[in-house]
């Protein structure tokens, strides 16, 4: 049986608990997770733990799945990386420490 199994945790945003929450209800392989609709996996995560769907967002998971099922790896690590820089928050620029000016009324630094 587990032969027969994909691991699920290889779609970004899918982890252990999620991957057993999915097994759970049939959803066990690549090319099942594709045959899903947004909505009828967001209702699985609910209905097992409402806490699930604060943590996750499964909007991309079928389109990833569905690259892993046709052996698309290449194509799957592009997606993949490109969801990671769109979940990236803004970068705050530091300032540079060469153009930082102490002056008399700085803080000292203890």
């Amino acid at each position: 049986m587990r032969a027969m199994q994909d691991d699920l945790t290889i779609i970004a945003g899918i982890g252990p608990k999620v991957s057993a929450v999915l097994r759970s209800t049939g959803i066990n392989t690549f090319a099942k997770l594709a045959d899903q609709k947004e909505n009828k996996i967001k209702e699985i995560l609910e209905t097992e733990n409402p806490r699930l769907l604060q943590l996750v967002e499964p909007k991309a998971w079928p389109e990833q799945a569905k690259l892993a099922s046709e052996g698309e790896w290449s194509a799957l690590k592009a997606l993949k990386e490109s969801l990671k820089e769109r979940r990236l928050p803004p970068t705050v620029d530091a300032p540079n420490p060469e153009t930082i000016q102490i002056t008399a009324d700085s803080p000292s630094v203890s």
